[in-house]
């Protein structure tokens, strides 16, 4: 900030008659040294005095709207540096927030996938049920055939509800084409043949 100049009128008369005459552009000085009007003198000393004053302190306004300034530009670069690193912290949350949808998009996937595999599998899991359910209703009606058809002793002996066969070894043969003819199962046919049983 400026400091405030005080004018001695003695040094300024000094100044003024040491200082050529021609190198002043207010006249008014010039006339008042040349006519030695020390009132005159003393007065536009004092006149200038006030002036210098009025400037001291329009330089004194302009140096605190300058310190103003300053502060302002200081706060506003304190500002700006505040909301770069708020920016930069809301940019890292929305990486890490991205990471995270990331992730969870990833497990999402990955869920879907272990739907669709687990889907697959009762798919699978079901076709196998529904032959292992066909394969059963055909044993119940190969068992029930063979209810309705035959009984067997540990004996051997199988007797069919049209009655009982006595097979000896020499006549399995033809005793096997007689159940063939009966149109039994080609199943009994060849328990017959692998067992060999006599039938009595």
């Amino acid at each position: 900030m400026s400091q405030k100049t005080i004018i001695n009128p003695d040094r300024l008369l000094l100044h003024l008659f040491n200082t050529s005459l021609n190198k002043f552009e207010d006249k008014s000085i010039v006339d008042l040294l040349s006519s030695n009007d020390l009132t005159g003198i003393t007065t536009r000393v004092v006149t200038l005095e006030s002036n210098v004053g009025v400037l001291q302190s329009r330089c004194n306004q302009i140096d605190e709207l300058n310190q103003n300034q300053t502060n302002n530009i200081s706060s506003l670069q304190n500002f700006q540096a505040s909301q770069i690193q708020t920016n930069l912290s809301n940019a890292t949350s929305i990486t890490t927030l991205t990471n995270s949808v990331s992730g969870v998009n990833s497990k999402v996937s990955t869920l879907q996938t272990q739907m669709t595999d687990v889907i697959n599998v009762n798919t699978n899991q079901s076709t196998l049920i529904t032959n292992l359910q066909t394969q059963f209703n055909g044993l119940i009606q190969i068992e029930n055939y063979y209810a309705d058809n035959y009984s067997m002793t540990f004996a051997g002996i199988i007797t069919f509800k049209w009655g009982t066969i006595n097979v000896g070894s020499a006549q399995r043969m033809q005793r096997l084409q007689m159940l063939q003819a009966q149109r039994m199962p080609e199943e009994v046919l060849m328990w017959v043949m692998l067992q060999r049983i006599q039938i009595v």
